[in-house]
């Protein structure tokens, strides 16, 4: 068991950089939302932008049609065109950054079923027996694991979903 935890560690550590660079480096310039902490002394006009980046930002998290949430900028704060524009990019590439972490851990799961469901059925081959019964739930659980590590690994290459991020 404690081999297992370093190998899920290992595989951790090994993705996370990776994951990093589909998110924030995969063609594109280095735009970030900015952080408002504490410590920081914002103008009031700063503090009001990253504010309202943060609100665009969970809009898009949140599926919301960008057309909407252009929309919204207008009425509300009166702002479009390349301005708009760019705030749309950095909550697009926040909400890419978030769909590749949570992917990550639908791979890390999925490796772990496939591991714990694969290595049973070796087990059975190696020794020759086979258990009618036991050997059909665990192919059954094998192509379930299989079918959700491809979904997580389409999703984490792609950086899109059908549904919200969380």
């Amino acid at each position: 068991m404690h081999g297992v935890t370093h190998l899920i560690d290992a595989l951790v550590n090994l993705a996370k950089p990776l994951a990093e660079w589909f998110a924030g480096n995969a063609g594109r310039t280095g735009e970030t939302t900015p952080y408002i902490s504490p410590t920081q002394h914002l103008s009031p006009a700063e503090q009001k932008a990253a504010l309202l980046q943060d609100q665009v930002n969970s809009k898009i998290h949140w599926d919301a049609p960008e057309s909407e949430v252009l929309e919204w900028l207008s009425a509300r704060h009166r702002i479009s065109g390349e301005q708009a524009q760019a705030m749309l990019k950095v909550a697009r590439r926040t909400r890419v950054r978030a769909i590749r972490e949570r992917s990550l851990y639908g791979l890390a799961a999925a490796g772990i079923g496939i591991l714990g469901t694969s290595v049973p059925l070796a087990l059975e081959v190696l020794n020759g027996y086979f258990w009618p019964l036991k050997t059909a739930a665990l192919l059954a659980a094998l192509g379930f694991c299989l079918f959700w590590f491809g979904k997580y690994l389409v999703r984490f290459l792609s950086g899109r979903t059908d549904s919200t991020v969380d």
